[in-house]
């Protein structure tokens, strides 16, 4: 996803060769370290068990920190109001606010997946395709929540405290409105991926499986280069109010997990390299 091959094979270089490592990283300063994983947000139960390095991470850490809060995104008051935030207000239609090129696409998918087109009319393009989504990777065996929710569930058992980057209000604002804008893009971005889900999803697993942080630069790259508005309102905007907060935890006695979606950690703007370059100590996990 970027002009940066060269600067991806050149991160890559720093830290050891990318089927030798996990996803998972010691960040340290002097004394004081915290672990940093990437995640992925669905998965079978046949993807289990994970690699070693997480649970590594886990037992050694005494707090976890997560994207958001997991346990308020099941509530049926959290679905009410996120439901309310997207449809359009004023009452217009996913159509009044597309190209009629783009429209036409997701029309044409709608179609050729036996999806009625009518059900969706009326919300944003971001809930619009995670409805559409959220169908697609049930049918291919994957249950939302992946990496994320396993480990939230064992910290809740093992009562070890849980904290987050961002409320579920605020994650869910950002996500409804990142197509403000870039709807056109924001769709295409969508229908493309929807279209080679099963591909898109057994390469993910396998990245996570194998450590290979290459497969996920290089994705990333792709995503800047194509949807360049999309892609900093989903990861870079997100990286940059996450890396403010990471210096907390190290003015704290206790070791924290950090787990994150895989994406976010690789790339010029991810949180690796953006904690490499303020002097953090970055260490795989193996």
């Amino acid at each position: 996803m970027k002009k940066i091959v060269l600067t991806t094979l050149t991160f890559l270089g720093l830290f050891s060769s990318a089927t030798a490592q996990s996803h998972v990283w010691e960040v340290s300063k002097g004394n004081d370290k915290l672990f940093l994983g990437g995640t992925i947000h669905a998965l079978r139960s046949t993807d289990f068990p994970l690699p070693e390095a997480y649970n590594q991470a886990f037992e050694k850490a005494e707090t976890l920190v997560f994207e958001t809060d997991m346990e308020v995104l099941k509530t049926p008051e959290f679905a009410q109001k996120m439901m309310a935030q997207a449809v359009y207000a004023d009452r217009s239609t996913l159509k009044d606010h597309l190209k009629p090129e783009t429209f036409a696409e997701f029309e044409k998918y709608c179609e050729s997946s036996g999806i009625p087109l009518a059900m969706l009319q009326s919300f944003k393009p971001f809930m619009a395709v995670t409805m559409i989504t959220g169908q697609k990777i049930m049918q291919l065996g994957f249950q939302p929540g992946g990496i994320d929710q396993f480990f939230y569930d064992k910290a809740t058992s093992a009562k070890k405290p849980i904290t987050y980057f961002e409320t579920p209000d605020e994650q869910i604002a950002i996500l409804l409105n990142s197509g403000a804008g870039n709807e056109d893009a924001m769709m295409l971005k969508f229908i493309e991926d929807l279209r080679d889900m099963e591909t898109i999803l057994n390469q993910l697993v396998e990245a996570l499986k194998n450590g290979n942080a290459k497969h996920l630069s290089d994705e990333i790259a792709k995503f800047e280069t194509n949807y360049p508005k999309v892609y900093a309102t989903l990861l870079k905007e997100r990286n940059d109010k996450w890396l403010a907060k990471i210096p907390e935890y190290f003015n704290t006695k206790e070791v924290e997990l950090v787990l994150v979606g895989a994406m976010h950690l690789y790339g010029e703007d991810g949180l690796l390299e953006a904690l490499k370059n303020q002097g953090y100590q970055i260490t795989s996990v193996k």
